[in-house]
């Protein structure tokens, strides 16, 4: 049996990384789970952070050059951890907050 045309074959379709995150929730409590324990302004050691990290949780701050972490947008990967552990402090947020995915 032949499928038609219009059907997508969900072994080839090209999902984006931006289509996955939408199918996360966040229930943040107002307080960061991740703190910059290092000097936020040395971007030698946290610039692989603004470009590994998959839900952009770190950027430079423009007018101070200081790191800014957005941690309502964490997945909780590890990336960071992995790249800078004696840089950033992350830990899991408290019980019934951070992320909850969703089937999309």
């Amino acid at each position: 049996m032949k499928d038609s045309p219009d059907k997508k074959n969900s072994v080839n379709e090209t999902v984006s990384i931006e289509d996955k995150l939408f199918t996360i929730n966040y229930d943040h409590n107002h307080e960061t789970h991740i703190t910059c324990i290092g000097d936020p302004k040395d971007w030698e050691v946290l610039n692989p952070l603004q470009w590994t990290c998959p839900a952009k949780v770190y950027t430079k701050n423009q007018e101070s050059g200081s790191l800014d972490i957005d941690f309502e947008n964490c997945i909780e990967c590890g990336t960071c951890q992995i790249l800078c552990p004696d840089h950033i402090l992350w830990v899991y947020p408290k019980g019934g907050y951070g992320i909850r995915n969703r089937c999309g």
